[in-house]
Formats: C-alpha cells, structure tokens, sequence
C-alpha cells in the first residue's frame, strides 16, 4: 500500500543489478516482517548495506551471512518459508533450482535468465516494485494450497534439471557451432 517502496536507496554501482536495496525496504514495509525473518546469504556485506538494515529498522530481524558451506545451505533452503530472488540481472540462476529441490517455493524477478529458471513454478514479480515483491512474499510464504502447489510444481521443475541434460545440451551446441563455421 502507501509504505511500500516507491524508490531505491542509493547503494554502491556494483550492488545495483541483486537489487538488495529493493527487497530491503519491501520487507521493512511488508506486514508480516514481525513474523518471518529475512535471511540473506552472500559475499561480504557492504557498509551502504548494513546503514541501510539500520536506517529501515529491520537489523535484528535480518541475518546477513556470508559464504556457507553446501549443507549448511541447503538446510536454508530446506527451513525456507520461500526463496526471493530479484535481481535484475544473473547469469543462470542455479540457487532458484536448489530452493526448489529443496522444497522452498521461489519468488523471482520477472527479469533477465530468472523468469526461464524459475520456468512454470516460480513465482515472479516485478524487482522494482514494492507492491509486486510483498505480494509474492505474501503468497509463498502463507500455508494453503498455493503454496503447496508451488512446492510441487518446484520438485518437479528442478527434477529437470540434470547434469546429463546440460551436456548434451551443450555437445549439441559445440555441434551445431562446427557444423555452421565449416560451412
């Protein structure tokens, strides 16, 4: 409503694209922050991130951790109310595919590789929009059959991502690359 997020703190050039500062200040506005803590894990955390925990009031209800070990974060994923991502800009999207196979329904920009990734069991929203991100939120992580439907479509979804897949994927385009430079 009105104390949604209307513009962006202004964090450093690098930062900008994870769009960190957007999912800040939705959840700072978001009615349910009281109930669901935020836990966000990445590299080291900037200072222009941490002034702005402490501007918006939310710091003892976001945990920042740094690199994790790979059980310690799929016990994360496992524990996950949902997963969010919504950046504007990702190379793949691998951690969309672990939340998933994990069982932790997944929000996700409607931006860049993330809107294939998350693929018909993601849940996406607009990455700069507070209204969008609080609302997605809001669906994933209320009990109730949507949520259970997004767990489902998610195993499922993930369960298509294999490491035989991708080669071939991938032997298929080395082919197809020689063939059209020897012609």
């Amino acid at each position: 409503s009105e104390n949604m997020p209307k513009k962006r703190y202004d964090m450093p050039r690098n930062m900008h694209y994870k769009n960190f500062a957007w999912l800040l200040e939705t959840y700072a506005t978001w009615d349910a922050r009281d109930k669901v803590d935020l836990v966000v894990v990445g590299e080291p955390w900037h200072p222009a991130e941490l002034a702005l925990l402490a501007k918006l009031g939310i710091a003892g209800r976001v945990h920042l951790l740094d690199k994790v070990m790979d059980e310690q974060l799929c016990y994360l994923y496992n524990q996950a109310l949902a997963y969010v991502s919504v950046s504007s800009y990702e190379g793949f999207g691998i951690p969309l595919i672990e939340a998933m196979a994990c069982g932790a329904p997944v929000v996700a920009a409607n931006a860049c590789s993330l809107i294939e990734v998350a693929g018909p069991a993601g849940l996406l929203v607009d990455p700069h929009d507070g209204e969008s991100i609080a609302a997605g939120l809001e669906r994933t992580t209320q009990p109730g059959p949507e949520r259970g439907e997004l767990i489902r479509a998610g195993l499922e979804w993930a369960a298509t991502f294999t490491w035989e897949k991708t080669a071939a994927q991938h032997v298929r385009a080395y082919r197809l690359a020689l063939e059209s430079t020897a012609s």
